[in-house]
């Protein structure tokens, strides 16, 4: 049947978690990699950091994009074809992103490596979905995250190693190899899960995301989470000009506090496993933006006060990636689960509105000019403030529902 389609026998089977797991990161992992490498790459081409963080903000706006074209695409045609065509794209895109020759030419090319890329972002959601219920999806989700921390936490370490030793191209070059490995992999390896419907129309897809946009439980677990996770794209694209150009911290350093951090996102989601199915999604949630907003506070005292030492940020953000970790799975079951019909159009929705966000963030800190800490801090503090509001707005009605089951 070509490498395209799979036996029907095979429809049945579970995608294993490890190969979830590298589908799902595809489109994240370049954005961690890449970060220790910008002052780097701000150097060799004579720019400035706000333009060297262009092949941040850029990517995450591929990110964005892409996701409203995979999510119905995949609805139609099944996960597989189009997942292994947007890894196709991802690989032979990271190729031409380690050869570029000029500044413009490698965000062009960190375009098209996020275009290809957040195939994996979308798709891979959307397989650990199918087939299972609501409170299984949250539990299974809660696995996806915890082993997706791995990947911020081990990805700016790994292209911190690569840039001091070999030079920024070989963190791209690097991920050239591995993005074939997992292309290869998953062509020989991955089952259909989707269960194809009738053909429609484009215009049925838009329709579709209109739906999905006035849904009030899939808009407010949307922009939740979106406020909740990426927010957290201000403190990558800040970083390492923060911690290697103002305080001093070496490149290698940088890339050990950086998993640091990234621990409280594995702790986050554990402690979201473990609550799954315990307590109330909506419950977590405002815990989780309650979190967000202490850790917040704390950054900006500490900035206020000058106190603002690599231990300091280091704890705080700590502190403030557990909340993301904590809230990403529910808030994602949540907007996922609000129209069964269409998993893969909420999953591409919900990403866009995620990435989007996240792009919004990384501008905003480049405005920051010579004081990014002061544009992340600013960022931080109202995204979660905004997704506690957001997660409020979900309580509200959750509770709003309670009484209305009991007197039918």
């Amino acid at each position: 049947m070509g490498h395209l389609t799979t036996p029907v026998e095979r429809f049945s089977r579970t995608p294993g978690l490890v190969l979830l797991v590298w589908i799902t990161m595809s489109g994240t992992f370049p954005i961690h990699l890449f970060v220790p490498a910008l002052p780097a790459v701000a150097r060799e081409f004579h720019a400035t950091a706000a333009s060297a963080q262009l092949t941040i903000t850029l990517y995450i706006v591929g990110l964005s994009i892409g996701q409203l074209i995979y999510g119905p695409v995949s609805d139609r045609f099944g996960r597989r074809p189009v997942l292994l065509l947007g890894l196709t794209v991802y690989t032979v895109a990271s190729i031409a992103a380690s050869l570029s020759p000029s500044l413009g030419a490698l965000v062009a090319a960190r375009v098209a490596q996020a275009l290809g890329g957040c195939v994996g972002l979308v798709l891979g959601r959307a397989i650990a979905r199918d087939g299972i219920g609501p409170d299984l999806v949250t539990r299974r989700l809660a696995i996806l995250s915890l082993a997706m921390s791995l990947s911020p936490a081990l990805a700016p370490m790994i292209g911190a190693q690569l840039a001091e030793a070999f030079g920024w191209r070989w963190v791209l070059g690097a991920l050239s190899i591995t993005n074939a490995a997992v292309l290869c992999v998953t062509a020989l390896s991955l089952p259909e899960t989707h269960v194809v419907g009738a053909p429609r129309r484009a215009r049925a897809y838009a329709l579709s995301y209109l739906a999905l946009m006035r849904s009030r439980a899939f808009f407010s677990h949307a922009l939740g989470g979106a406020f909740a996770t990426t927010s957290f794209f201000a403190f990558v694209a800040a970083s390492p000009f923060i911690f290697i150009q103002q305080l001093g911290v070496s490149t290698r350093a940088f890339g050990f506090v950086y998993l640091c951090v990234i621990f409280g996102l594995g702790c986050g989601s554990l402690a979201a496993k473990f609550v799954a199915g315990r307590i109330p999604a909506s419950r977590v949630l405002v815990s989780a933006g309650v979190v967000m907003v202490i850790a917040s506070l704390g950054l900006l005292a500490a900035y206020l006060e000058h106190a603002f030492t690599p231990t300091v940020i280091t704890s705080a953000m700590l502190v403030f990636i557990f909340g993301t970790g904590l809230a990403s799975p529910f808030a994602l079951s949540g907007a996922i689960n609000s129209d069964a019909a269409f998993a893969g159009s909420a999953s591409g929705l919900y990403g866009f509105i995620q990435m989007g966000f996240g792009a919004l963030c990384t501008a905003l800190v480049g405005f920051g000019g010579n004081n990014p800490a002061m544009a992340m801090i600013f960022v931080l503090l109202c995204a979660s403030v905004a997704s506690l509001i957001a997660f409020s707005v979900v309580a509200r009605d959750d509770a709003c529902r309670v009484p209305c089951r009991v007197c039918s």
